[in-house]
């Protein structure tokens, strides 16, 4: 019991963590310069191509290590992203 109040908890944390972050990007997607058009058509072609591959990811290297892997990538390109942006 204690091991799926666990499991039930770290995945209400990571649909949580992942949601918002899904959802404020195409909030901002507003404030990123150039045409707004262009800018939410590039979106859209990305993430019909992000849905497409990770099924693939997933099939090939499992839940875990896809969502470790995408961690990670999303780590690194949001510290690039605060240091090459950042103000100096």
């Amino acid at each position: 019991m204690c091991l799926n109040l666990v499991n039930l908890a770290i995945f209400v944390y990571m649909f949580s963590a992942t949601s918002f972050n899904y959802y404020l990007i195409n909030f901002y997607l507003k404030y990123i310069p150039g045409n707004i058009f262009i800018n939410t058509i590039v979106a859209a072609v990305a993430d019909c191509v992000a849905h497409i591959m990770i099924g693939i990811v997933v099939k090939k290297i499992g839940n875990r290590n896809a969502f470790t892997i995408s961690y990670i990538i999303t780590f690194v390109a949001g510290v690039s992203l605060w240091k090459f942006t950042g103000e100096e």
